[in-house]
């Protein structure tokens, strides 16, 4: 977990928080990637070993903190959608990322696609859909 943290801090808070987060996303890939094994340990099952909360090593707190903190610097900045919550923002960008790395490090990329090609564009693409508030599709709201 301490590599994990170690890594993510390395990016630097900017005068451009959205890019912050994206660096962030990239760091967090650029991690699993490397180190796979370690990867795959940090994002097991930890329901047997920590059942509630109140139980999970700091350290799970401190690899979200950076991306919900330049997610709060960029409602400030008006980078975001400041009605929205940033930890859900910070939530989807980390879903992604983890979605993504998930299935590169599980053999389940889809055939004839790279992750690796459209990474970096899919985080782009989630940090500008938080922009603007828009309203959820009718029928689509989440229950």
């Amino acid at each position: 977990m301490r590599l994990f943290v170690e890594r993510l801090a390395i990016v630097r808070p900017t005068d451009d928080p959205a890019g912050d987060v994206i660096r962030i996303g990239l760091a967090y890939r650029e991690y699993a990637v490397t180190n796979p094994h370690l990867y795959a340990v940090l994002f097991s099952d930890r329901s047997a070993q920590c059942p509630s909360d109140a139980d999970r090593p700091r350290e799970v707190v401190e690899t979200y903190r950076p991306l919900v903190d330049a997610v709060r610097r960029g409602q400030r900045a008006g980078q975001f959608d400041a009605a929205s919550d940033p930890e859900v923002i910070a939530l989807s960008v980390w879903g992604t990322a983890h979605g993504l790395v998930s299935l590169v490090l599980s053999g389940n990329e889809p055939p004839e696609l790279a992750v690796a090609d459209c990474y970096e564009r899919a985080l782009r693409a989630l940090v500008t859909g938080w922009r603007a508030c828009e309203e959820p599709v009718a029928g689509l709201a989440a229950p």
